[in-house]
């Protein structure tokens, strides 16, 4: 079982965010994202069976079910990610 709450927010960056190399698979599960700027993207680089995430001005989503990947990066630095990691 998956636990349901976020240890990680990524903010005020654009670097890309992994898992914790310790954890093997390193899994990172995203959980919300938020824009505080103009529209902008979350990219999965290393996941190829995703796509980007669009994220308009002012949005914010919330994920009922995380979406599992590798890695992200966000587009701006007005974005910020809640997530978490594991290995499961």
């Amino acid at each position: 079982m998956s636990q349901q709450f976020s240890n990680y927010i990524s903010n005020n960056g654009t670097a890309k965010i992994s898992g914790d190399a310790t954890l093997q698979p390193i899994n990172c599960y995203v959980t919300a994202v938020t824009n505080h700027g103009v529209d902008s993207t979350v990219t999965f680089a290393d996941d190829t069976e995703l796509g980007v995430l669009e994220v308009p001005a002012s949005g914010s989503t919330s994920f009922p079910f995380p979406i599992r990947c590798s890695s992200f990066t966000p587009g701006s630095a007005k974005i910020s990610v809640a997530y978490y990691v594991s290995s499961i």
